[in-house]
């Protein structure tokens, strides 16, 4: 892998920058292209082709450099050297081997190497000769080893610089210029930040108290739609799972209308916790007869009436309806404290 230098990868730029700014004529004439310029050399049986794409560039502008060598078949041909970062005063950007292929008449070989050549200095300069060995195995040469050379070519490379400049006139150091102050931000950020959390906090609060209404409304309403769900237990004769799930609702809206987490405890211990809200003490005796009922039907077989199920459940709606409407009441107690 061929590496091109960093200095010259950065003229290189340069001259590619300059060149696609440059102005068109005013007459709208394209610009002639460059002249190519070449030299043939002939030895034996090896015929050397040196071509410059063009005589004249500018400094770091790419020229390209074809070195064709053309031999007998029977004929090995050694290129110089690929090591050589330059060629002369110029230096190899880049260089590439071509596979050799046939002759087109069939009878030899052509080896081909293209450089691309750059020089970061103006004047008249020349690509040296380039020389080629070649070794002739055919029958009638036994082998014989031998070189051939180009000839020089001489190239014009233009300054894009205009004049000349003097390296011992300095321009005066300017003196230091002060940038004026940033402008502090501090309390405009300070003042958006505090907005921002005090909104945060406002929707928070909205949000809690709007989940909490929400929460309430959702219990009161599930529970009565459960209740209207058990009369169709009562007409199918399905007395104790009737009291089962009565026994659930009641347990269930107290602990989501009052929030009373007791699920395992039984009916005396979640009637004493119940006992100690303000809200639900006015209701002990109708909650305590439907739970009591509850578990005299599951626990003792106990087998009540039609009209004792139908008061039982009445009790239950009634509790809840009671007990939703006074919801915006302020309390006096909350548990746990």
């Amino acid at each position: 892998m061929f590496v091109v230098p960093l200095g010259l990868a950065v003229a290189m730029t340069m001259f590619m920058a300059m060149g696609g700014c440059g102005k068109s004529g005013s007459s709208g004439k394209k610009k002639p292209l460059p002249r190519p310029v070449e030299t043939r050399t002939a030895k034996g049986p090896v015929t050397m082709l040196v071509r410059a794409d063009r005589c004249e560039a500018r400094v770091a502008e790419p020229i390209e450099l074809k070195l064709e060598v053309r031999s007998a078949n029977g004929v090995d041909v050694t290129l110089p050297d690929a090591k050589d970062k330059t060629l002369g005063p110029f230096e190899i950007a880049d260089m590439r081997d071509l596979p050799d292929m046939p002759s087109p008449d069939g009878k030899g070989r052509i080896w081909t190497r293209i450089y691309t050549l750059v020089s970061l200095r103006g004047g008249e300069l020349t690509i040296p000769a380039m020389t080629v060995k070649f070794t002739d195995r055919r029958k009638s040469a036994k082998g014989i080893c031998a070189e051939i050379s180009s000839k020089p070519i001489d190239l014009k490379i233009v300054s894009v610089l205009k004049g000349k400049a003097d390296p011992a006139k300095f321009r005066d150091i300017k003196p230091p210029v002060e940038l004026p102050p940033q402008p502090s931000y501090f309390w405009v950020w300070l003042t958006t930040g505090g907005v921002i959390v005090l909104l945060l906090g406002w929707v928070a609060v909205r949000l809690i108290l709007r989940a909490r209404k929400q929460r309430v409304l959702r219990a009161d309403r599930w529970a009565l739609s459960r209740l209207a769900r058990l009369g169709e237990l009562i007409e199918a004769g399905q007395i104790e799972l009737f009291y089962i799930k009565l026994s659930d609702i009641v347990r269930q809206y107290i602990e989501r209308r009052f929030r009373i987490h007791a699920p395992k405890q039984t009916t005396r211990e979640f009637l004493a916790m119940a006992q100690e809200h303000p809200r639900v003490a006015k209701y002990r005796d109708d909650i305590g007869q439907c739970l009591q009922a509850a578990d005299m039907v599951k626990f003792a077989r106990y087998r009540p009436d039609r009209g004792q199920s139908d008061e039982a459940m009445e009790k239950a709606r009634r509790f809840i309806i009671a007990s939703a409407a006074r919801q915006n009441e302020p309390e006096k107690r909350e548990v746990g404290q």
